[in-house]
């Protein structure tokens, strides 16, 4: 979905176009294109209306999107972002939302039509305050692999954030799916394309790269480092970067340094994240399967911790093992053997003695306290001083 709330609307342009969203809604209990009957408004943003609708005939719920009347009118507008759109749900990729139908509503508005799912943003999972590393480090990955594929398609979502990604719980546990795929490329600003007179929010401040603040050509690296971000927000619980109004916010991208994980994380980690943060596009992971081998490192890095839990929870056969060295032995009681023709001639062999353990190690903590990790990422108003966007050129291609 389109919908961003993270950043507070002081334009009175945003505003203006606010009332026309409303404006432009139309009732629930239509029935558009003679198939689907609208049931209810699932959010409302600058690109249109999301409603959660019934197909008449199959009784099936879908999610249907309803552009604005603005930009339903602009034909160049409509292919483009269809062509986009279609590109990415022919990846059937299941983390990548799939769009089953597309056309004109009644109102001469055009819609496409999405599957319905049932889960949250993780916005709101975000939300709940920081998740836990190996959580987070499985969210990320899923949304990387789906961005693998699509990179390799020559699709880039550019408009990557928490509210585009809904999580969706499952027995084998939770699922992403992204949405809003491709959305963000067709309104990206082009000489030759006054996407200003639409009040087209093209991107979200909050999860913008460097290169696309400053107005300059990006390609796949702006998605990792929008990922970046969220990988941040995931395990700290805050943006990294924050400002008190949109312009305050794309500034910082561009010439404000992120702040580095806690020292509690591992350094692995710490450091993808810094270069997935990276200004320059240069300067960061050159493609998501640089970005999902990282993470594979990360999470293949063991710390006394880690096991201590995987013991704890049953875990597998290498953790089990690993975890017996840190528990002291305890005294066998002896099992009387059934008498048989072999043990009558032979002796039982005795049990060696028992080795003495030795004591464990101490456990180091891989979570910082609180207010340690809320360390550097607390912004106090008034304090900071917005440094001035650099030229252009600091983003090469």
């Amino acid at each position: 979905m389109d919908v961003d709330d993270t950043q507070p609307r002081v334009d009175p342009a945003e505003a203006a176009l606010d009332q026309t969203v409303k404006r432009s809604a139309i009732a629930v209990g239509t029935v558009v294109a003679g198939r689907y009957r609208l049931e209810a408004m699932l959010a409302a943003g600058g690109m249109g209306e999301v409603y959660r609708a019934v197909h008449v005939e199959l009784g099936r719920p879908f999610a249907l999107k309803l552009m604005k009347p603005a930009l339903s009118a602009d034909a160049g507008f409509v292919e483009r972002f269809r062509q986009e759109a279609m590109t990415a749900s022919k990846l059937g990729h299941p983390n990548i939302v799939d769009i089953i139908d597309s056309g004109r509503a009644e109102s001469g508005q055009f819609y496409f039509v999405m599957e319905f799912l049932d889960g949250r943003t993780l916005t709101s999972l975000i939300e709940q305050g920081p998740v836990s590393l190996p959580l987070a480090i499985d969210l990320v990955s899923q949304v990387a692999r789906a961005l693998e594929v699509a990179h390799r398609a020559g699709v880039v979502h550019r408009d990557l954030k928490p509210d585009n990604v809904i999580v969706l719980e499952r027995p084998a546990g939770l699922v992403v799916k992204i949405v809003d795929f491709g959305i963000a490329k067709v309104v990206t600003p082009s000489p030759d394309i006054k996407q200003t007179t639409h009040g087209v929010i093209m991107g979200t401040p909050q999860y913008m790269a460097p290169e696309q603040a400053a107005g300059v050509p990006l390609d796949r690296r702006a998605d990792i480092y929008a990922l970046g971000l969220i990988l941040y927000e995931l395990l700290i619980g805050t943006p990294p970067l924050t400002g008190q109004t949109a312009a305050l916010v794309m500034s910082a991208h561009i010439a404000q340094p992120a702040p580095m994980l806690p020292a509690a994380f591992p350094q692995s980690l710490r450091a993808l994240v810094a270069a997935m943060l990276a200004k320059r596009p240069g300067e960061r992971p050159n493609s998501m399967t640089d970005v999902l081998a990282a993470l594979e490192t990360v999470s293949q890095t063991p710390t006394r911790k880690g096991l201590v839990k995987w013991f704890a929870l049953g875990g597998v056969g290498v953790a089990i093992g690993l975890g017996a060295l840190l528990i002291p032995a305890r005294p066998t009681v002896p099992v009387e053997p059934t008498p048989s023709a072999a043990s009558e001639v032979q002796p039982q062999p005795q049990p060696p003695p028992a080795l003495q353990p030795e004591p464990p190690a101490p456990v180091i903590a891989l979570e910082a306290p609180k207010e340690t990790l809320d360390a550097g990422v607390k912004r106090a108003p008034g304090k900071k001083k917005t440094q001035a966007s650099p030229s252009l050129k600091a983003f090469p291609d």
